[in-house]
């Protein structure tokens, strides 16, 4: 509990054995409802700055330059303790998730091969309460820690952002280097786009697979604890092959639609963090011309 207590004040997380992976679930939570309010702040006032730096390269060389020029200053005394809180908390934050992401490896580990001790026994999903318990957490665990790896990707996307805002004391060098910064961003989500898209190919070859496993998972479901489900089970879990840690055969996955919904909601993240990483270059670079000419 001190543990938690002083991830929760803003510590250096140190994530003892004793801190439970509900106990850092929980803190990951409120940290990132810390990071979406500052974010909606950060994202306010820049905003605001982006619009003052138009106005003022509308107005050189008249009586308002001055003006747009101390607002943008006043404008970033409140821009620079959000940037610096922000960044703090991201990298909090996916401290926390990378740790989380090993606890999920190793419980899944655990469980799997808890349920591939009880299989060789000759026990199955119908027979043992333990192994249907089994199922369902494994199949819980694995769909956190896919999420956990879409999120820390999110973050490491993110970490960029509570730089790129003008400042008033930005030299040209600073701008370059803002402007670089944004720019790999966009490289670097253009390639994980190029991916995206082909990973959609894929699944969109397979969609005859997909729709026979998906006929499996609702007849495990139709059936229950009736007979059938274990064999049903069992050929399910031969079409949903996978890997835990350790190398242990994982039998369980996230359905062929479920990956098609993630890879699609994925890939509009991306083109919406994409156009926003562009703008944030583009600006830049018009403030190197404007006010470095």
């Amino acid at each position: 509990m001190i543990a938690v207590a002083a991830l929760m004040a803003g510590a250096a997380p140190a994530f003892p054995q004793g801190a439970s992976i509900d106990a850092l679930e929980r803190v990951a939570r409120q940290r990132e409802g810390q990071i979406a309010a500052l974010e909606t702040r950060l994202r306010t006032y820049s905003a605001q700055q982006d619009s003052l730096v138009r106005a003022k390269s509308r107005a050189r060389g008249s009586a308002r330059y001055e003006e747009f020029s101390n607002r943008i200053r006043e404008n970033s005394e409140r821009i620079v303790p959000v940037q610096r809180d922000l960044t703090n908390h991201y990298e909090q934050l996916r401290r926390l998730k990378n740790e989380l992401l090993q606890r999920y490896n190793v419980e899944i580990g655990l469980a799997t091969t808890r349920y591939d001790v009880l299989k060789a026994e000759g026990r199955t999903t119908r027979n043992s309460v333990e192994m249907r318990a089994l199922s369902g957490r494994i199949q819980t665990m694995i769909e956190r820690r896919l999420a956990l790896s879409t999120e820390l990707e999110q973050i490491q996307e993110d970490l960029y952002l509570p730089e790129l805002v003008y400042l008033p004391d930005d030299s040209p060098r600073a701008l370059v280097r803002k402007e670089a910064l944004a720019l790999d961003a966009v490289a670097e989500i253009r390639t994980r786009l190029a991916s995206i898209e082909n990973l959609i190919e894929n699944e969109n070859r397979q969609r005859r697979m997909e729709q026979e496993v998906a006929r499996l998972q609702r007849d495990l479901e139709l059936w229950g604890d009736d007979q059938g489900q274990g064999d049903e089970f069992e050929q399910m879990l031969e079409q949903q092959p996978g890997r835990a840690s350790g190398g242990q055969d994982n039998p369980f996955g996230e359905s062929p639609q479920q990956r098609m919904r993630r890879l699609q909601q994925r890939r509009l993240e991306l083109r919406d963090r994409l156009a926003e990483y562009q703008q944030k270059a583009d600006l830049f670079a018009q403030a190197q011309r404007e006010f470095y000419p």
